[in-house]
């Protein structure tokens, strides 16, 4: 058996432990286990276009993401985990019909269906690649109009159907960038736009901000999108406290010249627009700090409302990737609906070789791949020993030990004062060491921190390096 750390990048991975598979021969099959920060699952709503009469679309849900309209209003396009990988499904607005339009073993996401209702652009990253495919619902061929080793992401339709603007990272190193002492590298992103069929493809933007979430204008003029500094975007695209405000702002683009006009000011997030009918232009904003107790719940991205261009407040509440029927009657949206996360969840792999569990962070296995140790990943704030500063927050963590398959789960490990995790275990499995002292410590704020070993049991704790 051998144990594996690796530092995840981005929101997906954070830490993965392998081991053999339960009772497997050496050489595999292996498990692997891993911490993640994205939402333990979402499911789809519709509503109606203030917000009232919510509900959830369908049972059933298995990270079910970016819904979208047909143009109709019949219909909903979707992205779900249904079936193991992520594929496009749709499903009526009564939540009958259900149907699966993609089977592949890539990433297949973030649709945008056509103004004819024929065809589907989105993500999907089969070619080895993040790019923008095309589905014809009539024929089921497919397409792919980018091709390109950056990544293509969030296609848009324009009125007409003849073009469709994306999100591109094609123009810098991406995760390519070295990232010094940042946990992640500054995503930078420009909007693209191209002929449907693929041909002519043009950039639109320019600068060095982060641009995205295009949405054209009734006339297919121009797009709205949203705009932040790369150090901004990398606290606004996370799902868990900033320690402030941070700002980004909606800015609409001439698609011929490229000529920028703001709609928006001031701080707070601003993203996801859409134009609707009549030429209303909505977003969603937050414009307090992301703190618990304002409304933030740790698995959700942060919002307190829908906002429209002329100043108005729309409903209030958690809308990620929220968006209109043609005709602006209802809205759709998604939104975390688990909150605990079990002891070891299992997840899709592409590799028979290699299962998959999702579990807490820092996961560790025993020599023998027959025990787990791993944390859990609350959010509160703590003292040890005195008040951080405003905005200064750690993450207090307690160890729990395990059988492999998340059975027979011990507590190994609690202080209310402090964090615990990076557990290891000793090679006869009989002791685990692991830090305790302050985690994700906030800038200028440190405390003290030391290593700790303890039984297998619980029992005999013994701090060998460091002190509290």
């Amino acid at each position: 058996m051998t144990r594996v750390r690796l530092a995840g990048t981005g929101v997906a991975g954070l830490v993965l432990a392998a081991a053999g598979g339960f009772g497997a021969r050496a050489e595999g099959p292996y498990t692997i286990a891993y911490a993640s920060f994205a939402p333990l699952n979402t499911a789809i709503f519709i509503a109606d276009a203030d917000g009232t009469h919510e509900r959830m679309l369908l049972q059933g849900a298995a990270m079910d993401v970016n819904p979208a309209f047909s143009p109709d209003g019949r219909w909903i396009v979707f992205g779900s985990r249904r079936r193991g990988s992520v594929d496009l499904y749709r499903v009526r607005i009564d939540g009958t019909g259900l149907e699966r339009l993609t089977d592949d073993d890539g990433y297949d996401d973030q649709p945008a269906v056509a103004p004819d209702g024929r065809r589907i652009a989105f993500v999907s990253s089969r070619s080895g690649d993040a790019d923008i495919w095309v589905l014809d619902l009539r024929t089921r061929a497919l397409r792919n109009l980018t091709a390109h080793p950056g990544g293509d992401y969030r296609p848009a339709w324009s009125p007409d159907g003849t073009s469709i603007a994306f999100t591109t990272d094609r123009d810098t190193p991406g995760a390519r960038e070295r990232t010094g002492a940042r946990f992640a590298p500054l995503q930078r992103t420009q909007i693209y736009v191209m002929r449907a069929d693929g041909s002519a493809t043009r950039r639109v933007t320019t600068g060095t901000s982060v641009v995205g979430g295009a949405s054209w204008s009734p006339g297919g003029r121009s797009i709205a999108i949203f705009e932040a500094s790369p150090n901004h975007w990398q606290v606004l695209s996370r799902t868990f406290p900033s320690g402030g405000v941070v700002e980004s702002q909606i800015v609409q683009v001439d698609v011929a010249t490229g000529t920028r006009t703001p709609l928006t000011r001031g701080p707070g997030r601003k993203t996801e627009p859409q134009w609707l009918g009549g030429g209303r232009l909505a977003y969603l904003v937050s414009e307090t700090e992301e703190r618990p107790g304002q409304g933030y719940r740790p698995r959700d991205y942060w919002c307190e409302r829908i906002r429209f261009a002329d100043g108005r407040d729309g409903p209030a509440g958690i809308f990620t990737g929220a968006r209109w029927s043609r005709d602006g009657a209802r809205m759709v949206f998604q939104r975390s609906i688990e909150e605990e996360a079990p002891p070891v969840a299992p997840a899709f792999s592409r590799d028979p070789g290699f299962r998959l569990v999702r579990t807490g962070p820092f996961p560790a296995y025993s020599a023998d791949g027959r025990r787990l140790v791993a944390s859990n990943s609350s959010f509160r704030v703590a003292g040890l020993g005195q008040t951080p500063p405003t905005g200064q927050w750690q993450k207090p963590t307690q160890l729990y030990v395990m059988d492999a398959n998340g059975s027979h789960r011990d507590l190994l490990f609690a202080d209310d004062t402090t964090g615990a995790l990076g557990a290891t275990w000793s090679p006869d499995g009989r002791r685990v060491a692991f830090g305790v002292g302050l985690n994700q410590p906030r800038p200028g704020f440190y405390g003290p921190a030391s290593i700790v070993t303890v039984a297998a049991d619980g029992s005999d704790r013994r701090t060998v390096a460091g002190g509290m």
